[in-house]
């Protein structure tokens, strides 16, 4: 999941990681041009859907203005996501193809950090004004256990929990429920599944965003 955050422009982020011309968010380093930042990211199998692709298209162009002699190369990796992350590691593991940055989830990043795969960005983190803009919440996201920084969020899922209030009279239970633990929730469906005969709770409902 990737927590809500400020996000900052496009040609900053890439600065930032580039502000040396060597570093790299990857630990094993890739075998670009030390002016040439490879960036690795999920192209949707959907031909329709571009928004990644013109994002960073923007990006690559805004910087390359700003930075004149440096370049930015995008690898798209057109997979649905358990088969993406399996190509990145797969990419990751040599230095010869892994990219000097990568898109992946914030639940990748310790295993990756195990791995050496990534590098801390916290030095340059340090320098750049619009981290502070980001919650702290956002921040510990993109933390490893050794508390160092090794990634910048640019956005979240939304998660609900819904229920039906029909199913709820029929068990006994408040119409007005609102869970605040688990514990809450697995009483709940215990109890449905108890008076309620029919009835599979929880369910677990996923819809693609735009689908």
């Amino acid at each position: 999941m990737r927590p809500t955050a400020a996000t900052p422009t496009a040609a900053t982020l890439i600065a930032l990681t580039l502000a040396a011309t060597a570093l790299t968010a990857c630990g094993n380093g890739s075998g670009s041009s030390p002016n040439t930042l490879k960036v690795s990211f999920k192209q949707s199998t959907d031909n329709s859907i571009k928004v990644m692709d013109t994002y960073l298209a923007d990006m690559k162009k805004e910087f390359e203005k700003k930075y004149p002699g440096k370049k930015v190369e995008l690898v798209p990796i057109k997979a649905p996501d358990s088969e993406y992350y399996t190509k990145l590691q797969q990419m990751l593991r040599s230095p010869r193809t892994a990219p000097d940055l990568v898109y992946e989830d914030t639940f990748l990043i310790n295993s990756d950090i195990t791995s050496g795969y990534l590098k801390p960005l916290d030095p340059y983190l340090a320098k750049w004004p619009d981290w502070q803009q980001f919650i702290d919440t956002a921040k510990n996201a993109a933390k490893g256990e050794d508390g160092k920084t090794y990634g910048v969020p640019d956005g979240t899922d939304t998660r609900g929990l819904w229920f039906d209030k029909r199913v709820f009279r029929q068990a006994g239970l408040p119409t007005t429920w609102q869970p605040k633990t688990w514990d809450d929730i697995l009483s709940a469906a215990r109890i449905i599944k108890k008076k309620v005969p029919g009835v599979t709770p929880p369910q677990r409902l996923h819809r693609q965003a735009g689908g």
